[in-house]
């Protein structure tokens, strides 16, 4: 059968009728001026002053630095003495009596190894 005309003016049931639409959602007015870029790259700068703050170093008042701090007269020396205690030791015989390894002489040094009795001469700026 042919399609009445009121079948034809209505639209099917799964479109939404033009007059059921909600009202767009109504903006802030801090918020009306904003487009989406703008939005962003208002996020990249605040993100990046933010960062970028974090590297500055504090001030201070009347400009004194406190960029050193000693809080001990006499300060202790906890990793040397620790690094001394637990060095190797010569504890075994062989270790004690051992000689100390001789290098061979090097032959034909480069002139700048040679040693001499004379007083050092100061290298002069070329002018």
């Amino acid at each position: 059968p042919p399609a009445s005309p009121a079948s034809l003016s209505s639209p099917p049931f799964f479109f939404p009728s033009i007059n059921n639409n909600p009202a767009p959602p109504v903006r802030p007015p801090f918020l009306s001026c904003f487009c989406p870029t703008m939005k962003c790259a208002a996020v990249a700068t605040l993100a990046l002053a933010a960062s970028a703050s974090a590297f500055v170093p504090a001030s201070t008042p009347f400009g004194v630095s406190r960029d050193l701090c000693l809080n001990a007269k006499h300060v202790e020396k906890k990793a040397t003495k620790k690094h001394a205690d637990r060095r190797p030791k010569k504890s075994r015989r062989s270790d004690r009596i051992r000689k100390p390894v001789e290098y061979p002489a090097v032959e034909n040094r480069p002139p700048e190894y040679t040693v001499s009795d004379a007083p050092a001469v100061l290298a002069s700026k070329p002018e």
